[in-house]
């Protein structure tokens, strides 16, 4: 220690001495917080402080050495730990955390000119809530990576596309045996390198991940197969830049209805009654549980168009008939579809399809897996009769 003061100038150990004395008035011991560098200057948000969690805000300027505490202005974020922030452009990004009684999956951005916070709303299918994760940025795309709860985070790698604020997910079969809790995500070229992660648990024992390469082209050209949700009503012409609108928005792509929560119910009861819920694909929220995304059929999407007005002679007493305690199968087809318009229904392109897990009796799991066993020994799979059938 001695050799180093004697090496450094007197201006240095000055300027030394005032970065951690002014860093120690604004009490910044913490861990558990989340930080980003924006220019030159470094944004650290909440933490834990002596077992308190913290929602302070303070900037480093790597120029002076100066700290500095961010007023809170905008949004202000609760208090937090165990999140994750990326910077982008003039903006920092920040995703999730646990603040003492739930995990969150919540998404903030940091302005850096106006030092305000915002929530943002984002389309497409909201990421689970979590902790503990790691978050990159590569090109336009922001991504979140592992966390806990690990059983909901495992086999998922989350985008969000900043050009389109469109959320996507791409599933990765090898992370099954990964565990990417508190690691590192660094992007190198085009590839996105995680290194370590792992916890000491009671459900699953002590387990430490492996480094990790992941290519991200392939992986978001993976999450890029299926176009943005866009309303019916959007002109082709001003989407020049995707050739292939036209056939990507043909009735053979998968639909849903996008309703407001408080009318969810409402819309849901219109759309079994008749026929068009599409009952192999799950509902989802979406503009962060917001609004409703119910998965309807190709025979829905070719009578339901939003641009069309309402009809002069929609017949109010068949919507009135609701109010009376009758059932929906007692309107009309065209009266049906009018009450989903003026309940603000909108039909979009689902981009995060997911089919419903078809349930299996046990019957069902025992062949397949005598099945598997069978081939692996190079055995007749005419075995499989002499199976009990209950």
């Amino acid at each position: 220690m001695f050799l180093l003061l004697v090496a450094l100038t007197s201006l240095q150990i000055i300027v030394i001495s005032n970065f951690l004395l002014n860093a120690n008035s604004l009490n910044l011991s913490r861990h558990r917080h989340a930080a980003a560098s924006v220019g030159t200057k470094v944004y650290i948000f909440g933490g834990l402080y002596n077992d308190k969690i913290v929602s302070s805000m303070h900037i480093l300027d790597t120029k002076d050495l100066q700290w500095k505490e961010v007023e809170q202005q905008g949004q202000w974020p609760c208090a937090r730990h165990s999140h994750a922030m990326v910077a982008y452009g003039s903006q920092s990004f920040m995703f999730g955390g646990y603040n003492g009684e739930n995990v969150l999956n919540d998404l903030y951005s940091f302005d850096v000119q106006s030092c305000s916070w915002k929530l943002e709303v984002i389309s497409g299918k909201w990421p689970h809530a979590r902790f503990s994760h790691s978050m990159f940025v590569y090109k336009h795309t922001i991504g979140i990576i592992g966390g806990c709860p690990v059983s909901q985070n495992c086999q998922e790698l989350t985008l969000l596309d900043l050009k389109h604020r469109l959320w996507r997910s791409v599933r990765l079969e090898f992370m099954n045996k990964e565990l990417f809790v508190r690691s590192t995500a660094s992007i190198l070229g085009d590839d996105l390198i995680v290194i370590g992660g792992g916890a000491a648990c009671y459900a699953f024992g002590t387990k430490f991940s492996e480094p990790v390469k992941i290519n991200l082209v392939q992986s978001v050209t993976m999450s890029e197969n299926h176009l943005p949700p866009q309303p019916e009503d959007v002109s082709l012409e001003s989407n020049k830049n995707n050739a292939d609108l036209k056939t990507e928005t043909s009735l053979s792509q998968p639909w849903v209805i996008q309703l407001e929560r408080k009318y969810a119910k409402f819309g849901k009861d219109i759309l079994k009654s008749f026929g068009w819920l599409d009952l192999e694909r799950k509902v989802y929220s979406n503009e962060k549980g917001l609004c409703i995304c119910f998965p309807v059929t190709e025979n829905f999407s070719e009578l339901f168009h939003e641009k069309q007005l309402l009809g002069k002679d929609f017949e109010r007493s068949e919507e009135n008939n609701l109010t009376k305690g009758l059932s929906l199968k007692d309107i009309s087809c065209s009266a049906a579809l009018n009450l989903l318009k003026e309940h603000g229904a909108k039909k979009l392109i689902n981009v995060a399809f997911e089919a419903k897990k078809v349930a299996k009796s046990p019957l069902q799991r025992m062949r397949e897996d005598i099945t598997s066993i069978l081939k692996q020994k190079g055995l007749p799979e005419e075995l499989l009769d002499e199976l009990p059938q209950k």
